[in-house]
């Protein structure tokens, strides 16, 4: 070798150290033979903490934690290296404060051209960053998991109390339609209790989907009044019971707000439930509604028992209820108004209570943007209200159906009962039918089965197919849309709702058959 290829190995291997020397992001440093650091670069330094001053000359242990180094965990290392060349692993690591973090190790055997061991390369790099995202990503994907084990085991629990609650609400509807009153007492306790068991399950599953802001909206143009008179009819009963004096002050125009109008009536039902329970007998609860220049504002007040100020800005948070004592006769599980404050925030609207204090009644203000007025059309509509149908019933809940079927014969309609998806196709066929009323939980053919089949039976083409069913959350109500279904109820059903969907979907019918000219009447 010439002097000057000697000097330019020499400039190389300076170029190398300096190289290594300044990088910041990996720990890059030497070892002896026995597993003494000789040398030391600045991001080892930054990753370790230790000068090289304090570093060099010591043994290489005081990376690892106590536990390692008492199973002999360095001298390991040093052994694989030596035996395989390399030693590649990820692992615990000690700083100099002793803080751990997580590192990718790979320690490297340098030997001579004669092959003995002349120490050890050892990279270090720090993951812990990436270990913490690799945890917080986990943790929410459980999170997400948990989230939704929740939600169907929600929905099977609905679905569980809606088939037994609806068989109790029907009978209670057949009973009173074919003249039953002997026992009015003991119906109207029933129909109240199923009313308010069927709120408890509403509440449980409008809370998991408002609170995750998962409750699509279907906002339309509407006065206040109407929603309010909608909401106090839902809550009429139990204002009823406990002799409350309920007085109303609100324009019957003038008011419009656009809002979804099932969702806005649960919102002053809530309230006006609250108001009702957390009244004494016999109080007084006042609804007002008036207007500015851009915000309509209803407040609801009662002469109940108050609310305490350390828990004015707490009552919208999910469970959180007033001291109720051992008895809890105000029942409820704490979650209405935590709906309330999301449904309304929801309508880019506001939410506040205020209270002079226990025992010294409370009100409930909420404020919505003010709309233009809605247009309100004179057209009536194609088909009487009571007009009589032929109406399939395909549901495997035997009570429910037969005590369904009794309130519809004493509406006036004509009935045919099926509880299996085979019998029902052939009574799609057979009885010819104005509108079906169809299960989704079916044995065998389940009700999306059965309305695809449906479908393509002669004359079930297009006519209204209606899913009545316990499963009730947001995401059912789209599938049975996507299976073929024309609408959607949740059980125990509302008999005038019941007619309400009838009424609707026969005048849609209607206008398609006549656009075919097939408006021919049924047998």
């Amino acid at each position: 070798m010439t002097c000057t290829e000697e000097n330019g190995g020499h400039d190389g291997d300076h170029r190398f150290r300096l190289l290594v020397e300044s990088v910041k992001d990996y720990a890059i440093f030497m070892l002896d033979p026995e597993g003494n650091v000789t040398s030391w670069n600045l991001g080892a330094q930054r990753t370790k903490g230790y000068e090289a001053a304090e570093i060099i000359g010591k043994h290489f242990s005081a990376f690892y934690p106590p536990e390692d180094i008492a199973a002999g965990k360095c001298e390991h290392e040093l052994a694989l290296a030596s035996r395989e060349g390399r030693y590649d692993e990820e692992g615990w690591r000690l700083r100099k404060d002793g803080s751990r973090f997580w590192a990718h190790v790979i320690i490297t055997a340098l030997r001579s051209e004669e092959g003995h061991l002349l120490g050890f390369a050892k990279v270090t790099q720090d993951l812990t960053a990436r270990l913490h995202a690799e945890r917080e990503r986990a943790i929410g994907r459980e999170r997400e998991a948990a989230s939704r084990r929740k939600d169907d085991f929600l929905a099977v629990m609905s679905h569980e109390l809606r088939n037994p609650l609806a068989s109790i609400v029907a009978t209670v509807d057949a009973v009173r339609l074919r003249g039953g009153h002997a026992n009015e007492t003991e119906m109207a306790t029933i129909g109240r209790q199923a009313r308010h068991m069927k709120r408890l399950i509403d509440d449980l599953l409008d809370a998991s989907r408002a609170l995750r802001d998962n409750m699509p909206l279907l906002p339309v143009t509407i006065e206040i009044g109407q929603i309010l008179a909608d909401a106090i009819e839902v809550t009429g009963p139990a204002m009823r019971d406990c002799g409350h004096t309920l007085t109303v002050d609100i324009a019957g125009s003038g008011l419009p707000v656009n809002v979804d109008v099932e969702r806005m009536v649960q919102v002053f039902g809530n309230i006006l439930s609250n108001a009702a329970k957390y009244t004494p007998q016999n109080g007084r609860i006042h609804v007002r509604a008036s207007a500015t220049a851009d915000r309509v504002t209803v407040s609801v007040e009662d002469s109940g028992d108050g609310i305490a100020p350390e828990l004015l800005d707490q009552i919208f948070e999910p469970f959180v209820q007033g001291d109720q004592g051992l008895d809890r006769k105000r029942g409820g599980l704490g979650i209405g108004l935590a709906v309330v404050r999301k449904l309304v925030r929801s309508h880019d609207g506001e939410v506040f209570a205020e209270s002079p204090g226990p025992g010294r009644g409370s009100r409930l203000t909420v404020r919505l943007p003010l709309a233009a007025p809605a247009f309100v059309s004179d057209e009536s509509t194609l088909l009487p209200a009571k007009e009589r149908r032929r109406i399939l019933l395909i549901d495997d809940n035997h009570d429910f159906v037969e005590s369904l079927q009794l309130a519809l014969d004493a509406l006036g309609h004509k009935t045919l009962a099926t509880f299996d998806g085979p019998n029902g196709i052939a009574a799609g066929l057979t009885f010819q039918p104005d509108i079906i009323f169809l299960d989704i939980g079916l044995p065998d053919l389940s009700g999306y089965e059965v309305v695809g089949r449906l479908r393509r039976v002669a004359g079930c083409e297009d006519i209204p197919i209606i899913a009545i069913t316990g499963y009730a959350r947001e995401a059912d109500c789209v599938l049975a849309l996507q299976a073929g279904f024309t609408d959607h109820l949740a059980k125990p059903v509302d008999l005038a709702r019941l007619e309400k969907i009838m009424s609707s979907c026969s005048s849609a019918a209607s206008e398609r058959a006549g656009s075919r000219g097939m408006l021919e009447p049924r047998p």
